[in-house]
């Protein structure tokens, strides 16, 4: 399983590596295309860590430094780590969870039953 749980680490390193978001400005802002102002949708894109990021929530969960969440993620045990990390992305409202990792839960396996050696005797 931790061979899974590094696997969709990776994938939330890449999500966090090529994080775009898109942060709404107030209701009157406008911006501007060329030499002629244009209003369009109110948006502006936010990179590199500036506004609420996946890195920022993540960094905010784990109590550390936004520099410092890769290497806390990978250290301590994968899975453990990336099921935390998927709560607090997916629970956040300003960001997106990739379909590219999730959680990892465990599900007991069905009971096996077998015959004793008497029973197989008597059958």
């Amino acid at each position: 399983m931790a061979e899974e749980g590094e696997a969709n680490l990776d994938a939330l390193f890449a999500h966090i590596d090529d994080e775009l978001d898109v942060t709404a400005l107030s209701e009157d802002a406008a911006e501007r295309d060329g030499p002629q102002a244009r209003v369009t949708a109110p948006s502006v894109a936010v990179a590199g860590g500036a506004g609420r990021t996946i890195r920022n929530i993540l960094a905010a969960e784990f109590g550390v430094e936004p520099e410092q969440v890769i290497d806390f993620l990978r250290s301590g045990d994968p899975v453990d780590r990336l099921n935390t990390a998927v709560e607090a992305i997916e629970s956040a409202e300003e960001v997106t969870k990739s379909e590219y990792y999730g959680q990892i839960v465990f599900v007991r396996p069905a009971y096996r039953y077998r015959l004793t050696e008497l029973a197989m005797e008597l059958v």
